[in-house]
């Protein structure tokens, strides 16, 4: 009993602090400056999209429908980082800016996985095979990442 409900405390606490703040993102421009810049981009099509801005400011990630893509916020230009058969989620980039952290499920099972900022050198870090793992999040000195585990009945 008290786990379901630390579960259902969890799952609502997840869609305050993640779902409805992309909702507002979606229905609006991204602000990106205190200069009130912004930049407006349209997709035909997305769900769950999770953002991360790289710490030049000059870019950002984000997933959509299983890949991952870098946008160069000047330009407008779009880079593919991960694309294939696996579904491709929640990118954090590292505190440098030189790797991203993310979901992954191209081996089964979501699981934690890294790689460089252009997509190369994917590295597996987790071997679930019970849990789901969730909101990847690097350590501010960028040297360990966490994420959370779901726990599937």
């Amino acid at each position: 009993m008290f786990t379901a409900c630390l579960l259902r405390r969890s799952f609502y606490l997840i869609v305050f602090i993640f779902i409805l703040p992309l909702a507002a993102f979606a229905a609006e421009d991204l602000v990106l400056k205190e200069s009130a810049e912004s930049l407006q981009f349209t997709v035909d099509e997305g769900s769950w999209v999770s953002v991360s801005i790289l710490p030049d400011d000059d870019s950002f990630v984000f997933d959509l429908l299983g890949d991952i893509y870098r946008l160069d916020i000047d330009s407008g230009e779009t880079a593919v980082i991960t694309s294939g058969m696996g579904f491709d989620s929640q990118p954090v980039v590292s505190p440098d800016g030189s790797k991203i952290a993310f979901i992954s499920d191209r081996d089964g099972k979501d699981n934690l996985w890294i790689a460089n900022i252009d997509g190369g050198n994917p590295i597996k870090l987790s071997n679930e095979t019970y849990a789901a793992l969730i909101s990847p999040t690097w350590n501010p000195d960028g040297q360990n990442i966490w994420s959370l585990n779901v726990l599937e009945k």
